[in-house]
Order: structure tokens, then sequence, then C-alpha cells
């Protein structure tokens, strides 16, 4: 063991002498007279002349197998260019980019594939002159579905015997983890009052003013994809949806668009410009896809789910509080 009777040396001190630009300054910022002026600009705008629009045809299930799907009066319909469904989709597209517990047997995809799992889940897309013609050509789309029972409760999904919404996951508990920290059992035995309760936070999701939406175009002589999209991060998951259209990172640009609202219903949001860049590349067209108010209550890529708390809480007569405990069951 060595030791020493040296005091450490004192680490120097900066002066600055010169002063400060920005620091305790208030910084004018650039972003915000446009915005402020009424001049940001939805991503409708950027529609241009000649621009088609897609429309998605949206399960009425919440649970069931999809049997046949005949688009063929769809396709025949005025002003519409392509209607693709979720097995062609399937093949046009790679999965979507998949955080879940399990991407190896989980897949995601931009469009249902083999079976619906939610209300409002996309199974055909239809791509026509006008927004108006591509939702009149999803009314000529016949589907048929076989209804499984459905599981609509966090709590009835992790009982036995329960409906499997991925059967390859062989369970509904798609993650299972505990996190301690402290004394916690000899804080509540040591507490004077424990006060427990069941609290829920029903399903919610953020109405931004603006819903989701992406415009892309494709250019067959380098392979390369643009789209304009107004959702957020887009930089976080760009080389993951370019995998999903089957390019490489440096042939898909994604120009952001200012968002009109988000409330985090915006984050990760990419299946409207994955759908929007699908329909290009098909159509050899520029392809708006905007989500209408009930395409984004009923399928944006992100709401707050559904959960269920079960609480403790240990406290002293002074109103200390010692510890807590919470079992949280989240859809």
């Amino acid at each position: 063991m060595t030791t020493s009777s040296r005091a450490a040396a004192a680490p120097p001190v900066r002066h600055h002498a010169a002063e400060r630009r920005w620091v305790g300054r208030s910084i004018r910022r650039v972003e915000d007279p446009k915005f402020l002026r009424g001049q940001g600009g939805y991503i409708a705008d950027r529609i241009t002349p000649g621009t088609l629009h897609a429309a998605v045809l949206r399960s009425p299930y919440a649970h069931a197998r999809i049997l046949r799907v005949d688009t063929s009066r769809a396709r025949a319909a005025p002003g519409v260019h392509a209607v693709i469904t979720g097995k062609q989709a399937a093949e046009l597209c790679d999965p979507m980019p998949d955080f879940g517990p399990d991407p190896a047997r989980h897949t995601w995809r931009c469009l249902a594939a083999d079976k619906v799992r939610y209300v409002g889940e996309g199974v055909a897309v239809a791509v026509a002159d006008s927004r108006y013609l591509a939702e009149d050509a999803l009314e000529l789309i016949e589907v048929d579905y076989e209804p499984l029972p459905a599981v609509v409760d966090p709590e009835g999904a992790l009982a036995a015997g329960a409906p499997l919404v991925h059967e390859a996951l062989e369970s509904n508990c798609a993650y299972e983890r505990s996190f301690d920290f402290g004394e916690v059992e000899r804080d509540f035995a040591e507490a004077d009052v424990i006060v427990t309760d069941r609290l829920r936070w029903h399903r919610s999701g953020g109405q931004p003013l603006e819903t989701v939406g992406a415009i892309a175009e494709y250019d067959p002589a380098t392979g390369s994809f643009t789209i304009d999209t107004n959702t957020l991060s887009f930089t976080s998951y760009l080389f993951m949806a370019a995998n999903t259209l089957k390019v490489p990172a440096n042939k898909l640009d994604i120009r952001p668009v200012p968002a009109g609202g988000s409330f985090g219903s915006k984050l990760f949001a990419n299946k409207p410009g994955v759908i929007a860049a699908m329909c290009a590349r098909e159509t050899g067209r520029k392809v708006a896809y905007l989500e209408d108010r009930t395409d984004n209550i009923s399928n944006c890529d992100h709401h707050g789910s559904d959960r269920v708390y079960e609480v403790e809480l240990a406290m002293m007569r002074d109103g200390t509080m010692r510890g807590i405990k919470i079992d949280v069951i989240d859809d």
C-alpha cells in the first residue's frame, strides 16, 4: 500500500475574460417566423399536379384470417393505376422495422398478408388519380374473412387459453421483467401506512392537427426513393425503412416536413412512407398517401397503450414516502 502526505493539487481554474456570446442570453430562433406567420405549410401543400393518391382498405374485424381478396373490379375502375393486396405487398417489401421482443418470429408488415389483428389494420391499397377515386376503388375490393375469437383486454390476453395474436410467439406475453431498487421489502415492513389502488390508463392517442402523410417518388434509373414525410425521428429509422423497401440506405432520401402537431403520435410513424414508396415504385409515378382522420385514429403507428396498474405505496405518518410497488400490464 502506498501513502502520501502531500495534498492533491487543486484543479486549474479557467477564467473567461471575453464576453460570452450565448450563455445567459436570449437567442433569436430561426425556425419560428414562418410558423408564426402561418407560412409553415402542411404536407398536402407539397402535392404537385400529376401526383397519384393512395387510400387503404381497412379490416372491420379485430381478429380474422384473410381467405380471399378480389381486386378485379377495383383495378378496372376509372382513374385507378394500381391495387396492391397484403400478399402482394409482402412480395414487394420486406417486413417493417420491428422493435418488438422477438423480431425473428414476429413479423410486422405495411399491409396484413395472412390475418388481421385489430380493427383498422390495412389489407389493401388503391392508387388513383385522386383520393376520391382511390376511395371509390376500395369499395369495389371484395375480401373474405374467417372471423377468429378476439381478445380485447390485456389481462384477458394473459389468461390460459386466450386467442393468440401472434401464433409464432406461442404466447400473448411479449415481455416480462422486474426492476428492483433499494430495500423495498424492508421499507414496506417498517411503513406506518400502506396505500393500495388499482389504476387504469385506457388506450389513447394524440390527435394532431395534421395527420401522418408521405409523398414518395421512385427513380427507376438509379433505383432511388425520395420521400417527403411529416413523421419525426426519420433519421433514426432511415436505414431500416430502406431495408423494408429492399434498397441500400444511400438509395433512400427522406426529407422532413414540419410535423403539424405530434404529441408523440408521429414518432417512428413510418408505415405511410413505406406504403407511398411501394406504390410509387409499382406505378412509376409520384404517390401521396395522407392519412384521413379515420386512418389516423384507427391505425396510426403510435398510440398510447391500454394499461392496468396494481400499486402499493409505503408511507410514514409524517408524510414520508418510503417505497412503491407497481405491477403493470401494458397492452
